[in-house]
């Protein structure tokens, strides 16, 4: 006689596709649309399996599940669903579901549920008075079973091991739980899930998995190649029994899967209990099956799906006209696409993982600078992200790249390698170099000519030669004259700097004189709108390590701006402290000095280009926005820092650091 089975979905396609598969398979299949008349089908008929869709218009798909169950416990139901989610499926195996499948469906794995399923259904039958005491726990191990395809695919590695344990805690019993495996780079890392928190459980679970790891791996690993993590288990936690420090009985079973028809070692999982003698005969084989047929699984196919990941991601990154570098923990090359080859004149035809960093290269024709930077940023593994510019020569031809290098971090801040971006910027250099031969050649040419007329215009203000009415304009003309020497003087000292010619002499500054020196040069103007100046710098505040003169430069133009966009009756702020190295509190070798003022403002839009070349605020229409892009570069000069803090109507707050003399 045919196995039966009952079909229960909304979607006619379904239902008939399914309909026609299995009836060629040989079993008796009743199709339906509605989850209320397939409850009341099963009160008066018998079925194998029952295939229910979790979204059923008028009772859900799991409500259906859990009728099923209470009228017939011993039929498997298989629950499938085109919106999958981690909690409808433990919900479903939790009421007892045989299987979960997602939509839309292989057809192959369809046929092979039911066949599991009703194989299930049938032993359920025949073995029924025969389970006794194991029932609660192979219930509960076919619980791991059903979620075995969801876990391996919808969870990240540290919540599937979260799960399996607090599921495996459900059928055995133990106090401490720990998890050993081999990473893609194999590095050795070990998880502690236990309730107690004890550095000396620790140290006992780290000796014993460690020794039984060595006994069986190619090769011996050390304490100290060993990465720990510790994690608390409520369900392992107990007030009521009081646990002996150590661990009295372990129980390590390996993890093996094939690998070209040959066992590879991948891990090692254990459970651990407080009690002597804790685990007998059939424990040790109830954990082993668990093991090698439900984490060794789950492990391997999360493997594939990072694999297929990585392929698409390389894919991805190849077709990209920006180069992609990426190096692991070891600074070896993990990923490595076609532009970044091409820009540091490597062989296209190389392979991307066979070569350490090092080698791969200073065999290219990689700049010396460029390998130190990478160097630097491989071994640093808490740096932040950086960018940089550099000149290399491929195939004896100069280029510009700028590139990008920022570490890879989980979600838990674990460092485990650094990415980095490169940039073709050569003809952007070229472009930027012809604009500034173009604007220092100008301004050399408009220098002469100024002075001619500024010389010429003060002989014939201290001459009689004009009336009264003309001598008036002598001033306006004057005025003018001094405001572009200023242009031109900020474009050629501007240039300076790009060009790296401008010379800086450093010495020791005392920053209050040298504040109070400026305020009182500028003191005419603020006065002229009512503004009032204060200098609050300490008086025992360490002296900087500076160009007095570019440092001059870099405050009167931060202040004079500041007298420029305040509103009479404002005020003025020049502060200066020690600065502080983030978030330990610790004093750095570092200066910070801040003019805030009550002014105008500047928009979060402008705050990001305000000391660029050219560039000013909206709502500044004086100058031609070359000041503060000195400043930057003055401070850049001294390694320093220079930014802004500012609300748009609430006064803007400029900062920036210089070296402390020492």
């Amino acid at each position: 006689m045919p196995a039966k089975i009952l079909v229960v979905d909304d979607e006619k396609s379904i239902r008939e596709i399914l309909t026609i598969v299995l009836e060629n398979q040989g079993y008796n299949v009743i199709p339906l649309s509605d989850g209320v008349e397939a409850i009341e089908r099963f009160k008066t008929e018998n079925f194998d399996l029952a295939i229910v869709d979790i979204n059923l218009p008028s009772i859900g798909g799991i409500e259906v599940l859990r009728r099923i169950k209470q009228l017939n416990s011993d039929t498997e139901v298989v629950m499938v669903s085109g919106y999958a989610s981690l909690d409808t499926a433990v919900e479903s195996v939790r009421a007892g579901a045989y299987d979960y499948i997602i939509k839309p469906f292989n057809i192959q794995t369809i046929t092979d549920v039911v066949k599991r399923g009703i194989e299930k259904t049938l032993q359920a039958i025949e073995a029924r008075k025969q389970i006794t005491s194991l029932q609660e726990k192979n219930r509960e191990l076919g619980l791991l079973y059903e979620l075995r395809d969801v876990i391996g695919y919808r969870l990240d590695y540290n919540e599937v091991m979260d799960l399996i344990m607090s599921s495996l805690h459900t059928i055995l019993d133990y106090h401490t739980s720990a998890f050993l495996f081999i990473t893609e780079e194999e590095q050795i890392e070990l998880s502690i899930w236990t309730g107690l928190e004890s550095p000396e459980i620790v140290n006992q679970v780290e000796s014993n998995l460690l020794d039984a790891f060595n006994s069986i791996y190619e090769k011996h690993v050390s304490r100290d190649k060993l990465t720990s993590h510790l994690i608390h288990a409520e369900y392992l936690k107990s007030d009521k029994i009081q646990y002996p420090q150590n661990i009295r009985s372990f129980l390590n079973i390996p993890l093996v899967t094939k690998d070209d028809e040959k066992n590879r070692l991948i891990g090692i999982v254990s459970i651990c209990s407080h009690n002597d003698n804790a685990f007998d005969q059939s424990t040790s084989k109830l954990f082993h099956s668990v093991a090698n047929n439900i984490i060794s699984d789950t492990l391997e196919k999360q493997k594939r799906m990072l694999t297929e990941e990585k392929n698409t991601l390389e894919i991805m990154v190849s077709s990209m006209t920006d180069g992609v570098i990426m190096l692991d923990r070891k600074k070896h090359i993990s990923l490595l696409n076609i532009s970044a080859k091409r820009m540091l004149g490597l062989n296209m035809d190389g392979t991307i993982r066979e070569k350490n960093i090092i080698k791969n290269v200073s065999e290219s024709r990689f700049a010396k600078s460029i390998i130190s930077i990478f160097d630097r940023n491989a071994n640093d593994y808490q740096c932040i992200e950086t960018d940089f510019e550099e000149e290399i020569y491929v195939d004896q031809t100069k280029m510009f790249l700028s590139a990008n290098v920022s570490p890879i971090k989980s979600d838990d801040n674990k460092i485990y390698g650094i990415v980095a971006v490169l940039r073709d910027i050569t003809r952007r250099k070229e472009i930027e170099e012809a604009k500034t031969n173009f604007i220092s050649t100008v301004s050399h040419e408009l220098r002469t000519p100024l002075t001619a007329i500024k010389n010429a215009v003060s002989i014939i203000e201290m001459s009689e030669l004009i009336d009264e009415k003309l001598q008036r304009f002598i001033p306006i003309a004057l005025r003018n004259i001094d405001r572009l020497e200023k242009l031109v003087n900020e474009i050629l000292a501007f240039s300076k700097l790009e060009d790296g010619k401008m010379d800086m002499s450093f010495s020791i500054v005392d920053l209050k004189a040298l504040s109070h020196d400026i305020i009182y040069n500028l003191g005419e103007l603020a006065l002229q709108k009512f503004i009032k100046i204060d200098e609050k710098i300490p008086a025992d505040l360490p002296k900087a390590y500076a160009d007095p003169d570019k440092l001059e430069q870099v405050l009167t133009n931060i202040i004079d701006n500041a007298i420029k966009f305040t509103p009479e009756n404002g005020k003025i702020i020049v502060e200066a402290k020690l600065s502080k190295n983030g978030s330990n509190n610790n004093f750095s070798d570092y200066i910070e000095v801040s003019v805030s003022d009550t002014g105008i403002g500047i928009s979060p839009e402008d705050q990001q280009r305000i000391f660029d070349r050219f560039e000013r605020a909206t709502l500044y229409n004086k100058g031609v926005g070359l000041g503060l892009a000195i400043a930057k570069k003055i401070i850049d000069n001294h390694n320093g820092k220079i930014w802004v803090e500012s609300e748009l109507g609430s006064g803007s707050k400029f900062i920036f650091t210089i070296p402390r003399a020492t």
